[in-house]
Order: structure tokens, then C-alpha cells, then sequence
């Protein structure tokens, strides 16, 4: 479900992307769109990370464990709908000056830095946890 989701919410953000227009040839635009594509290739992975820590804290025992692995999955769920709400709300602005489209880029490039690296640590706690867990 998820990933219909996913997919959906792709179209629409690629729908709104004009391929011709100046704009999407800036190289801010292009950063921003590679920091964005690197962090899709994730969501995969937090998915599946999400499913083993389930299973974990299902068959969890000690409380405190689950309550890791809960906190942990939370904290993938964020990052994924960080992912989600700032594709949701990018839009490159119409008729704009070039110093606002800078700040512009500069904004978005701040805010798709953070959702990257908010995955990025996610996914790291979530491994970690897993493998202090099968040792």
C-alpha cells in the first residue's frame, strides 16, 4: 500500500517538474534533485528495516528492547514521512527574481539535506540495533 502510495505521490511530483523550463538546468536544482533521488533508493530500505524491527519487537521479550525497537521504527516512519511532506510542499516558484529562486534553492537544498540525513541516521540506528540484537 505503500508503495502505490509512493508511486503516486511521485507522479504527481514529477507532473509538476517542466523538463524544458531554464530553471531545472541550474545546478542548484540538480543538486537538490540528487540529494532527493539518493534518498528515494532508501525508502525501500526503511521499509524492510521497519518489518525486521516489527518482528523483533514482537517476539521481544525484554521491555526495555521493545521499547528500543519501537522508539527506532518511529524514528524511520519520521524519516520516510519527512521524505513524503517535503516533496509534498517543493514547488519551483514562477516568475521569480534570480535572488529569490537562490533563496529558494538554498532553503530547499537545507531542508533536502536534513530529510537525507534524517534517513541516513535512521537507518543507521535501525542496523545497528539489529545487529547488537543478533550478537
Amino acid at each position: 500500500m505503500k508503495t502505490l502510495f509512493y508511486l503516486l505521490v511521485m507522479g504527481v511530483f514529477f507532473a509538476g517538474c517542466k523538463t524544458d523550463t531554464p530553471v531545472e538546468q541550474r545546478d542548484e536544482y540538480k543538486e537538490i534533485m540528487k540529494v532527493h533521488d539518493d534518498a528515494m533508493e532508501k525508502i525501500g530500505e526503511i521499509n524492510d528495516l521497519t518489518n525486521k524491527l516489527q518482528q523483533q519487537t514482537v517476539n521481544q521479550a525484554d521491555s526495555l528492547m521493545a521499547e528500543k525497537s519501537k522508539s527506532i521504527q518511529e524514528m524511520l516512519e519520521k524519516a520516510d514521512d519527512g521524505m513524503m511532506n517535503w516533496m509534498q510542499e517543493w514547488k519551483v516558484p514562477e516568475d521569480i527574481s534570480k535572488e529569490d529562486l537562490d533563496n529558494f534553492f538554498s532553503d530547499q537544498k537545507q531542508k533536502v539535506d536534513k530529510v537525507s540525513n534524517d534517513i541516513d541516521k535512521a537507518i543507521e540506528e535501525a542496523k545497528k540495533f539489529l545487529e547488537d540484537k543478533n550478537n
